[in-house]
């Protein structure tokens, strides 16, 4: 057990924090992929937004969390219709349909009487149908088995606008039918705490109705994850500051403790912007927190990972200090704290340790998607990153390896993670060739991404016959001709026209398949994106702008005295060293180029005012003629002037421009 510093840092810098996400994400148009390589840690610092859902269950132990799932999963096997017709075909077997207003008359007399009260209820008589339902309660109890939760249940309703207290004790009734055995298909004792929880709110009562809705999430009612959040927003959000009498009752209860945690984790919860409001009041909370005698080192480990979320750097190193030294969370934020002073090798210590967390912590459902039939854990912006904690983990912990210089490691890192874009990154610019090479032969020899770019890289260095193998089998065909082509073409020992012939054959398939054969992963051919859209380039953003902006070092400095950090991701010069002199095509489509030279080389080992002459000078001047028409203008000068009479070469003369066709 610890004890809260009686006067926590409340801060609120971390508002512009909390509205930044990784760059390059989905938006509008085509999708881009994240790319960590040009992030910033302010960027990779934003912790992910947990499932308020999610972590709520944890607050259960594993025979609640069992208890819960069968009761939501009971609710979502049956419709009501269904479970009704179920229930009254245990005694009429022949029916294959149910009208619960007008029952068969055959049905026993808890049926009809049920019926009865609630003909009357929509008739608008609410005497008439409690009078109906006392009734059917005043029957032997074996002879009321399926309407008696029910009946108690709408008693509770019939009350509430007149007797609050009787309403509260016919749902209590109503519960403990349901929990006798009696039959309550329709889930109604669940739902009567909710009832009852609606009295508590609408009496301003918000801890009892805290309480009393979480009984309903236990018993696994579809409705209490919302109504947790109302009870929560009317807490917290409906006046300037709480009630800081009933923040100190929450404070001083475990169970309702957890609940108010669970809904600043989840940042208030499905469908709900954090904003100023929120960190305010997050103040006052941590203000009644630090009132209370002790709290556990699991909650300790959750309030780190709230505080730092909120920018109260002091509080989060606080609970992080008291934390569990196991706890995924805790050691995530104690990494970004180290990151925030500068200390590189040791917040790579426990972000390791904090992804080895994760990936054993296989039963906490807080960081994992909810599984089939049961409540999905919505994230509060659903245009929010959507990326899992070991996801986020990779690309932070990838980034870290670079700015230590660590570039296989990096490219490791990226690669489990599944940050292709980084991972490409780092093995098309950073490593060297030899570097690239052992680590697809030894530790990724399956991996097809990486395999053809390897293969690419080589072709592009012109070691043609050690890239080969590493083209996939279907390439592999289109590789052959193609080298095959070109060195046939460059033979000297080959009469001009079949050099001609092999070098147009070279010629077009580099332009035809260029991209899959030479292009570069990124910039500037952008082959990830199979070279249809672009962005700004990586290694120009770490070159060129590899120092970002400074961060505060407390967030609770002022703007006078703001002490600084240098951003703890830049990379260091020797990565800036490899990157300028990593060989790299100097034109987007740099194979098209490329292919114009081949084509040129053939035309020149070609006849005057021939039609196949023409036809490859006018085809490769198309190649280039939207993205470069000056160099496009070599292919046309060259046409007019040496197929002038043919078909082409008029064409082009009279458009003053390669024509198309």
């Amino acid at each position: 057990m610890i004890r809260f510093p009686s006067k926590p840092a409340t801060v609120f810098l971390a508002a512009a924090l909390l509205s930044q996400a990784v760059p390059l994400a989905r938006s509008c148009g085509p999708f881009f992929p994240n790319c960590y390589a040009t992030s910033t840690f302010a960027d990779q610092s934003v912790l992910p937004t947990l499932s308020f859902d999610a972590e709520l269950q944890r607050l259960l132990g594993a025979s609640q969390q069992a208890s819960r799932r069968r009761a939501w999963n009971s609710q979502e096997e049956k419709t009501e219709g269904a479970a009704e017709l179920a229930e009254a075909r245990v005694y009429l077997p022949w029916l294959t349909d149910y009208d619960r207003s007008n029952p068969p008359a055959a049905l026993p007399a808890e049926f009809q009487l049920y019926a009865a009260g609630a003909r009357a209820w929509h008739d608008g008589s609410p005497r008439a149908a409690a009078v109906c339902w006392r009734q059917l309660l005043a029957l032997p109890p074996e002879k009321r088995r399926c309407r008696s939760v029910w009946a108690a249940y709408m008693l509770g309703e019939a009350s509430r606008a007149t007797d609050e207290s009787a309403a509260r004790s016919y749902w209590e009734q109503a519960r403990n039918l349901a929990s006798a055995g009696f039959g309550d298909c329709r889930h109604l004792a669940a739902a009567s705490w909710g009832e009852s929880a609606q009295l508590a709110l609408k009496a301003g009562d918000s801890v009892k109705a805290l309480r009393l809705y979480w009984r309903q999430y236990e018993q696994g009612g579809h409705s209490a994850l919302h109504s947790l959040q109302v009870a929560l927003n009317h807490l917290f959000l409906t006046r300037p500051q709480p009630d800081p009498a009933q923040l100190t009752a929450l404070a001083g209860d475990a169970e309702l403790r957890g609940i108010v945690t669970a809904w600043f984790a989840a940042r208030g919860g499905p469908y709900q912007i954090w904003n100023s409001a929120e960190q305010s009041h997050f103040g006052a909370w941590l203000t009644a927190m630090g009132k209370i005698t002790a709290i556990t080192p699991d909650e300790s480990d959750r309030w780190a990972w709230v505080a730092y979320s909120a920018g109260e750097w002091n509080a989060a190193q606080h609970f992080a200090d008291h934390a569990p030294g196991d706890a995924p969370a805790s050691e995530w934020v104690r990494a970004l704290l180290l990151l925030r002073h500068g200390e590189l090798e040791q917040a790579a210590v426990h972000l390791s340790q904090a992804a080895r967390a994760f990936q054993a912590d296989s039963g906490d459902r807080s960081f994992v998607p909810a599984s089939a039939g049961e409540p999905s854990g919505y994230r509060y912006d659903e245009d929010f990153s959507s990326e899992d904690p070991m996801t986020k983990l990779g690309g932070l912990r990838g980034c870290l390896a670079l700015s230590r210089d660590q570039y296989v490691e990096a490219l490791r890192l990226f690669r489990r993670a599944g940050h292709d874009v980084d991972a490409q990154f780092v093995a098309d610019r950073i490593l060297t060739l030899s570097e690239l090479k052992t680590f697809v032969d030894q530790e990724a020899p399956t991996d097809d991404l990486l395999r053809g770019l390897l293969a690419r890289r080589l072709a592009r260095a012109g070691r043609f016959s050690e890239a080969r193998p590493y083209y996939s089998e279907t390439l592999r065909p289109v590789y052959d001709a193609y080298v095959q082509a070109s060195e046939i073409g460059h033979d000297p020992a080959q009469p001009k026209s079949t050099r001609a012939d092999a070098l147009w054959r070279a010629a077009q398939v580099l332009d035809h398949q260029g991209m899959e054969l030479v292009g570069t992963a990124l910039e500037p051919d952008f082959e990830v994106l199979d070279g249809e859209f672009e962005w700004a380039p990586v290694a120009t953003f770490r070159t060129e702008h590899r120092m970002y902006r400074e961060l505060p070092a407390a967030s609770n400095a002022t703007s006078a005295d703001l002490p600084v950090v240098p951003e703890p991701l830049a990379p260091r010069e020797r990565e800036v060293k490899r990157l300028r002199a990593s060989r790299v095509p100097a034109h987007r489509y740099h194979y098209r180029y490329q292919a114009a030279k081949l084509a040129m080389l053939a035309a020149e080992f070609s006849p005057d005012d021939d039609s196949k002459t023409a036809t490859i000078l006018a085809t490769a001047g198309r190649w280039l003629a939207n993205a470069d028409p000056e160099a496009a203008d070599f292919f046309y000068q060259a046409l007019v002037v040496r197929c002038p009479h043919t078909e082409l070469g008029r064409e082009a003369a009279a458009l003053r421009w390669l024509p198309k066709f």
